[in-house]
This record gives C-alpha cells, sequence and structure tokens, in this order.
C-alpha cells in the first residue's frame, strides 16, 4: 500500500510517513504523496516533541483528527509547522512496528477545512495496520539477513581468531572483525588489573578520531557496581552518553576519545571476568539494535572461548617444558656426588626454567638456625650466598609443616601479614616474591630450596609452585644418594684400613715366628745361651716359655 493509494483513497491533498527519531523529539518524512499546486514536505525534517502522554495514546491505537487546525487549540510552535505545510485539516494515524510506535500516517487537506468522516478514519487506521504489518515483513526479512550475514561474520571472525595462539593477535583480529562488521567509529578490547584498574591492550579505530590504545582508566565504582552483572553476561548498550544518566566522572573518561554512544560486552577467561570489548560510536548518537547488542556479545564471547583454549594449550606445553627441564635436572644432579656441585646444577637451571632473579639453598644446623649454602643469582641483584639468618620462631612454627611437604608461596612479601623480624631478613636482598619448599633426607628436614622474584611482586601460578616443590625433592634424593655413597666410601677406606693392618700384624706374626724357630734350631744345636725375643702375643707367650726352660 503506497502514500498515492491512501491520497487517492480518500481524496485529500496530502498523505505522508512520518517517521520519528529515536528521542521523540523530532522526526522526517520518508515518505508522500502530494497533489500539484501544494507544498512538498518529503525529507523535511519537522522538531515536533512527542510527550510520553502522547506515545502511550498512540501505541493503543489512537487516531487523531483536526477538521481545522485554526479552531483545535494548538500550540503556537505546532501551528506554525502545519501553516509551513498549508495544512487546514488533518488525520493523524500511528504505524506501528514490531508492536511499538515507529511512524505516522497523516492525510493533510489543504485547501481549506474538512469533516472527516467515520469511514474516513476507519480506511486511514485500516491502511496504517497495513504499512504497519509491511513494516513488520520488511523487518523480520532485514532481521533475517542480518541475522545470515552476523552468523557469516562472527564465524569468519571466530575462524580468524582460532588461528593463533598469541594472545595480542586474538584481541587485534577480534577489535578490527567488530569495527568493520557493525560500521562503528572504534572497538577496543580493555582489560583489568587484579585492583580493577583497566587498560586498552588493542583498538580498531576510524580516521579522524582520538586513538585510545593504552590508555589507562581507573573507575573507583565499578569493582562494586558492575562486576557480577558483567560476569553473568551483561551487555550494555549506551544510544546516547549525554542522557543516559552518567556521572561526570565517568562522562569525563569517556569524552577525551570523543564518544557519543557505547555498547559494552564481557569477556570471560576461565568463568573469571578479564576484560570488555567496547564499541565507540563517536560521529554523533546510535540507536544500537537487537542485533548489535547479539554480535558484541556472541564475538565476547568467542574471544573468551579463543583465550581459555590459547592458556590451555599454552599450559599444556608449559607442563611438558617443566617435566623435560625436571628432568635435565634431575639427571644433572645425579651426575655429581659432591653437593656442592648438585646444589650448582639444581640452582642455576631452576633460575632459568622459573624466570626467576635468585635461587638458594639454606641449610639448617642442630639449633634451627640456617646460612645460604648455594646460590645462584641474576645480575644487578644482591649475593645472599653465606648469608647467616636465623628465625627465632621457625623450630616452633614451621618445622612439623615442612616434614610434611608444605611449599609456601608468597605473591607479595609486604601484602602477607608478615612480621617485621621477617621482612627484615628479606629487604636486604631485595625479595618481593619467593616459593619456599622443603628440602628433606629420610623424612628428616635438612634445609630449603628458595627461589626470589625481586624485580616486583609475581603471581605464582601452580606449576611454578609444583616446580619448585619437584625440585626440592630430587635435590633430597640427590643429596641422600650422596651421601650414602659418602658413607660407602668411608667404609670402604676404613675396611680397606683394618685389612692393612691385619696384614701387617699377621706378617710380623710371620716374621716372629721364623725368629723364634732359629732360637729353638740353635738350642737344639747344644747353644744354651739362645735367648728368644720376648714381644706381645701369642709369639711372645711361646718365647717366654722357652726362655724358662732352656
Amino acid at each position: 500500500m503506497s502514500v498515492e493509494e491512501v491520497r487517492r483513497a480518500i481524496k485529500t491533498d496530502r498523505v505522508v510517513i512520518y517517521q520519528f527519531n529515536p528521542d521523540w523529539k523530532s522526526g522526517t518524512v520518508t515518505a508522500e504523496s502530494v497533489g500539484s499546486g501544494w507544498i512538498k514536505a518529503m525529507n523535511q525534517v519537522i522538531n515536533d516533541p512527542l510527550g510520553e502522554g502522547d506515545i502511550d495514546r498512540f501505541n493503543s491505537g489512537r487516531i487523531w483528527t483536526r477538521d481545522n487546525t485554526e479552531d483545535a487549540g494548538l500550540t503556537d510552535c505546532h501551528c506554525k509547522i502545519l501553516e509551513r505545510l498549508q495544512v487546514k485539516a488533518n488525520i493523524v494515524a500511528p504505524v506501528m512496528r514490531n508492536g511499538k510506535l515507529f511512524a505516522l500516517l497523516c492525510g493533510h487537506q489543504c485547501s481549506g477545512p474538512r469533516l472527516w468522516q467515520d469511514s474516513e478514519i476507519d480506511l486511514v487506521a485500516q491502511f496504517a495496520a497495513q504499512v504497519g504489518f509491511a513494516l513488520d515483513q520488511a523487518l523480520l526479512l532485514e532481521q533475517q539477513t542480518i541475522a545470515v550475514r552476523q552468523a557469516t561474520q562472527i564465524n569468519e571472525i571466530t575462524s580468524r581468531i582460532r588461528e593463533t595462539l598469541q594472545i595480542e593477535q586474538i584481541y587485534s583480529t577480534a577489535v578490527s572483525g567488530v569495527r568493520e562488521a557493525m560500521r562503528c567509529d572504534r572497538t577496543v578490547v580493555y582489560l583489568f588489573d587484579d585492583k580493577w584498574k583497566g587498560k586498552v591492550v588493542a583498538e580498531s579505530v576510524g580516521r579522524g578520531f582520538p586513538v585510545a590504545l593504552g590508555a589507562e582508566i581507573d573507575d573507583p565504582c565499578f569493582a562494586n557496581s558492575y562486576i557480577d552483572k558483567y560476569v553473568k553476561g551483561r551487555v550494555h548498550a549506551t544510544p546516547n552518553i549525554y542522557e543516559a544518566g552518567l556521572t561526570d566522572c565517568y562522562l569525563k573518561q569517556l569524552e577525551p576519545f570523543g564518544v557519543k554512544a557505547n555498547l559494552v560486552a564481557p569477556i570471560l577467561n576461565n568463568k573469571k571476568l578479564t576484560g570488555l570489548l567496547i564499541s565507540h560510536q563517536c560521529s554523533g548518537p546510535r540507536d544500537w539494535r537487537d542485533y548489535d547488542i547479539n554480535f558484541v556479545r556472541q564475538i565476547a564471547i568467542q574471544i573468551g572461548f579463543a583465550l581459555d583454549q590459547a592458556q590451555l594449550l599454552k599450559q599444556q606445553a608449559l607442563v611438558a617444558d617443566r617435566a623435560k627441564q625436571l628432568n635435565e635436572i634431575t639427571s644433572q644432579m645425579r651426575e655429581f656426588l659432591e653437593p656442592e656441585n648438585i646444589y650448582k646444577a639444581a640452582l642455576q637451571n631452576t633460575r632459568e626454567a622459573l624466570e626467576v632473579d635468585r635461587a638458594i639453598v639454606y641449610l639448617f644446623d642442630e639449633n634451627w638456625k640456617g646460612k645460604v649454602v648455594a646460590e645462584s643469582v641474576a645480575r644487578g641483584f644482591p649475593v645472599a650466598l653465606n648469608a647467616n639468618i636465623h628465625d627465632p620462631c621457625f623450630a616452633q612454627s614451621f618445622i612439623e609443616k615442612y616434614k610434611r611437604g608444605r611449599v609456601q608461596a608468597l605473591n607479595n612479601i609486604y601484602e602477607a601479614n608478615l612480621d617485621k623480624c621477617y621482612l627484615s631478613q628479606l629487604e636486604p636482598f631485595e625479595v618481593k616474591a619467593n616459593v619456599v619448599a622443603p628440602i628433606l633426607i629420610r623424612d628428616n628436614l635438612w634445609g630449603l630450596l628458595v627461589v626470589h622474584q625481586c624485580s616486583g611482586p609475581r603471581e605464582w601460578q601452580q606449576i611454578d609452585i609444583d616446580f619448585v616443590y619437584q625440585v626440592a625433592v630430587q635435590l633430597g634424593f640427590a643429596l641422600e644418594q650422596a651421601k650414602l655413597f659418602e658413607q660407602k666410601e668411608q667404609a670402604r677406606i676404613a675396611a680397606e684400613a683394618l685389612s692393612e693392618e691385619r696384614r701387617q700384624q699377621k706378617e710380623e706374626i710371620q716374621r716372629q715366628l721364623v725368629d723364634l724357630l732359629t732360637d729353638v734350631e740353635g738350642a737344639s744345636r747344644g747353644d744354651l745361651t739362645v735367648r728368644a725375643d720376648v714381644t706381645a702375643g701369642e709369639i711372645g707367650t711361646v718365647a717366654d716359655f722357652f726362655n724358662s726352660i732352656v
């Protein structure tokens, strides 16, 4: 049904479709049929604010008729609009799209006043309904077309995202794909730190608009107000930042980047809120459609999946690398039987594998005082080797825990509620974070394997903690092996010494026996002056007896 057909049916001077702008304060004439000699209204923007009451009445199906605009009690503003279009009488019916007021079908009588008949009012209502049905059909077709296009775009962006395991490339691919598909002015990935402050780590932005990449933004209200909502999948759409009731603080964060409208979706990594995928319209406000919101939501979900996959594969590779590194460290330690070489093999390789600033072996004496007996330390940091450290609380508080295999990991020594005494032991060596694992030999606590991060705090991953523990276990085995070898070697030396002593004793007895036999032989030839040497042992006893009978 065209406006031309409507104008002919009700025999009036002009019929237009007036489509509202999102703010309901103005609209545009998007279709017109007008008789010759009358002003054309096509494409005119008309500022005629519509109140909430008017919207509700139109939504309920009300049709307005004015038989004579000059005595209809209209406002001066409204009268001027109608006068400009030469309107003397009019009829207005709502055009609904998707169940909501979308436009108005207006019939204008310009030649003079007109008494609208009920049949004409019914006819205009039917025409408006038919226009609404056509719009619904067009909207449905548009939505289907958009859905197909978006599905294709989502698949394309997802495929490109999944082609890489580099997190930076995942972000870069996503923001460029989203901005192109949505035809918006900027798309960014905004990541949170552990205190919910954020930074723009990836951006695709149109020419002529400010660059946001690298911008750090602190929203003090975010943690309290939005985390739970975003974790639950909330997507926030703001068509116009100046009509959204935003605080001045928040507006000041957006204005430097020229933002007029935005769309924000959560990026979840392992079910935790990692960041936000944000699209900006900078050229002006934008009425975000449901398909826009769904598109950004789906891409944000795919980013999360890609991050999960990348981190899982990275974790698997890291586990394999760590297993290989542990085997190499174990093999190198087992090559040596001297503790110094065992320590060196363990510490150097552990420091390199974990990329830490220092690794030490700390041994206890019988009073549980300790000394750093071996160290591998990066350049630029203090040397801890041979440092004597006494923790008066250690024996009482920690021995049994470490015997049971306890490993302690501190991400930040200044946020771990440590005693000042303990902090004063760590600060001279510039320690900011550490992992401590027990070195056990036959279930006895021998010492500690300790790794230090000195350049700054470090969030130790479980794989890091497990690695230090496993190296400490293998270090204990290697030291036990060395100790057993030392004991075996000492036993061998003792056995050889005893064997040598017995050999010498045997040779001495044999010599004494030869001497005694020589003396006996002399006595047997009649030499009674012969005297045998009396020595210690059994031969000496026989010699003494011989002397007594000669």
